[in-house]
């Protein structure tokens, strides 16, 4: 069970640095919009998002892709101690300090 992580909030806060960044797309940076929008520890199913978009899931993907290369996100593989995959943690980043 693939999960997201944040910092939390009672409400979307966008960092500046991102809406300002003209080396990400509009598509991206509504794609940040919107996962950031969900509660932390919210079970990320890519179809469920896709569900929320008119986007589909290439553009889905590209969105997130585009949003790693840049430092927005980062995704982690989460193993038990014998080494087994559990889930993937897709951590959104809120500034250049966490870059």
């Amino acid at each position: 069970m693939n999960k997201l992580r944040k910092p939390t909030s009672d409400f979307t806060i966008i960092p500046n640095a991102l809406l300002r960044d003209a080396s990400i797309s509009f598509k991206a940076k509504g794609l940040y919009a919107l996962l950031f929008s969900k509660p932390d520890d919210w079970v990320y199913i890519e179809d469920a998002l896709l569900k929320e978009c008119l986007d589909g899931r290439d553009s889905f993907r590209s969105g997130l892709k585009e949003l790693g290369d840049a430092g927005w996100i980062r995704k982690e593989q989460v193993r038990d101690k014998q080494g087994n995959f559990l889930h993937t943690e897709l951590w959104l980043e809120t500034g250049r300090e966490t870059r």
